[in-house]
């Protein structure tokens, strides 16, 4: 069954000829069942015949739909991703390994910290390359590099001082 048959069998319908013999009983059928008669022409829906205030009400909605329709671009996502997770970390400097962790895995960044839930691995890595590498599970291709250093004044808590970030894997 097509499209068009299962509106047929949902909304009430008419013939051309009703139309011309009396359109007003057609629009008060369109009224009572509160929604549009399809107006047939030798078996074939011509048109649809609706009040009205249906009509108003339905160009109200389309409206209030394009209104809410914010059509955002993959790219305009991802700028939008890069710029949140730089106010996030750049403006702070110095930040604990752990809480930069868990900024990122907000973000959508699969976490750093190993299965003892340590973080050993990527204060080994900063020590020994200068960044800290992040891929995310969100983006399958993005990958945040993080280039600094050990905070030298930090006590108790290891942090990093954020130096540069570059997104990689951005079309």
């Amino acid at each position: 069954m097509g499209f068009m048959e299962l509106k047929k069998l949902e909304v009430p319908t008419s013939s051309i000829t009703e139309v011309k013999r009396s359109p007003m009983e057609v629009f008060e059928q369109a009224r009572k069942e509160g929604t549009g008669v399809y107006i047939f022409n030798r078996e074939k829906v011509a048109g649809v015949m609706v009040t009205k205030d249906q009509y108003e009400k339905l160009v109200e909605e389309l409206e209030a739909l394009k209104a809410e329709k914010t059509t955002i671009s993959k790219q305009q996502l991802l700028e939008k991703l890069q710029e949140a997770v730089k106010d996030s970390l750049v403006k702070e400097t110095k930040i604990g390994f752990e809480n930069m962790d868990n900024i990122l895995v907000g973000y959508g960044f699969v976490s750093r910290r190993d299965v003892d839930q340590s973080l050993t691995e990527m204060i080994q890595e900063l020590s020994e390359t200068g960044k800290i590498i992040y891929r995310s599970w969100k983006w399958p291709n993005l990958t945040l590099e993080i280039v600094g250093e050990l905070d030298p004044e930090a006590q108790q808590i290891e942090k990093i001082i954020i130096k540069k970030l570059y997104f990689l894997g951005v079309e």
